[in-house]
């Protein structure tokens, strides 16, 4: 685009099932929008505020999502009933959701358009010309068929144009690690994303607690989750960092709110993590070698593939869902910090990502 006196508008739609698929998301656009020129719209339910924490510069903002992915009843746990009911309801009147979204995209007027993971919007951009970027480490072609291929008789009709609409996007990015994707024709396979933290903080200085204390930063997910922390039996040396609002007149308790600092720099400064197995917390685990404990999903697909490549690259342990109420953590953590990474891991997908966007800049 060297000369041109016109920005490039780069519409980006995000899944809003949860805080993962922006926070994934996030390290590419700031990546990509460091050239001159790009004008970025975000179209999303997440709120404003969240998005502009993380993105680096000012973008055009449209509250509106074309996807639910998974009814959640916690971080943890499926609502199977309400998702069923409402891929058929999506589904029903298929054909005119389209249309509509046509109608949208047009409206907007995008050059091009990075989807994480509305297929929807993909099947519509693909029958309005505009090129159309499709990046998750999973899909939700899959995660329905997981769940419902067997339970549900019109299953195989929703499948069926779930997997045409992916299929219509110019290229699928498949983050590593992700799901196989094999029904798909037009995946290519990226590095890891992840924010690596250059910006090393001593916490302890910043809360005020007092040196020879170990943080421990407990985040189950975007998706709202009660857990007792405050139940927790007291460890003189350990810090609990909750991600979410939490009311104790502990002072071996904190959230992370109340620290001013950006999340991943939280993370990448506390001394151990507690959490689900989602992209996110694993890449920049990985990447900012902060040993973890995690809790599994309610048979999530995509989590195999996300735990295999985490204990080949980090420094991880599984703990029991009871964990998580009791605070039985002690000897796991004390485990971890016994352990060393074996390698340093680049979040290499963030070139590879922005080489692919580039590579659509001909306006």
């Amino acid at each position: 685009m060297p000369g041109s006196s016109r920005s490039f508008h780069l519409l980006v739609c995000l899944s809003s099932h949860g805080y993962g698929h922006f926070a994934m998301t996030a390290p590419i656009l700031n990546a990509f929008i460091k050239q001159k020129n790009i004008r970025l719209t975000l179209r999303s339910t997440l709120p404003r505020t969240l998005l502009a924490s993380r993105i680096d510069c000012d973008f055009e903002y449209i509250a509106q999502a074309t996807d639910f992915g998974m009814q959640m009843k916690s971080s943890l746990d499926i609502d199977l009933q309400k998702s069923a009911e409402m891929y058929r309801g999506f589904h029903a009147n298929y054909a005119a959701k389209v249309e509509s979204e046509k109608q949208s995209l047009t409206a907007i007027n995008p050059d091009l358009i990075l989807a994480n993971i509305p297929y929807l919007t993909i099947d519509a951009a693909s029958q309005c010309g505009i090129p159309c970027i499709a990046y998750c480490s999973l899909n939700w072609l899959e995660i329905f068929e997981h769940y419902f291929l067997a339970a549900m008789p019109e299953a195989k009709q929703i499948s069926q144009q779930i997997m045409d609409a992916y299929n219509k996007a110019d290229v699928f990015l498949r983050p590593a690690p992700s799901m196989p994707m094999q029904q798909l024709n037009n995946t290519k396979t990226i590095g890891p994303v992840a924010v690596k933290n250059q910006q090393k903080i001593d916490l302890t200085k910043v809360i005020g607690c007092g040196q020879n204390k170990k943080l421990v930063l407990i985040s189950p997910g975007g998706v709202p989750t009660e857990i007792p922390v405050y139940n927790w039996p007291k460890v003189d040396h350990i810090i609990w960092v909750c991600s979410w609002p939490i009311k104790t007149h502990r002072e071996d308790i904190i959230c992370t709110d109340d620290i001013e600092l950006e999340f991943n720099i939280v993370l990448a400064n506390c001394d151990a993590v507690i959490c689900k197995p989602g992209y996110g917390i694993v890449t920049e685990a990985v990447c900012n070698q902060i040993p973890a404990l995690y809790v599994k999903r309610d048979d999530w697909p995509e989590e195999p593939y996300l735990i295999d490549w985490w204990r080949k690259k980090g420094v991880v342990e599984e703990i029991p869902r009871e964990a998580l109420t009791d605070g039985n953590v002690l000897q796991p953590l004390q485990a971890l910090w016994q352990r060393e990474f074996s390698e340093v891991v680049e979040p290499d997908g963030i070139k590879d990502a922005c080489g692919v966007l580039n590579s659509f800049m001909v306006i």
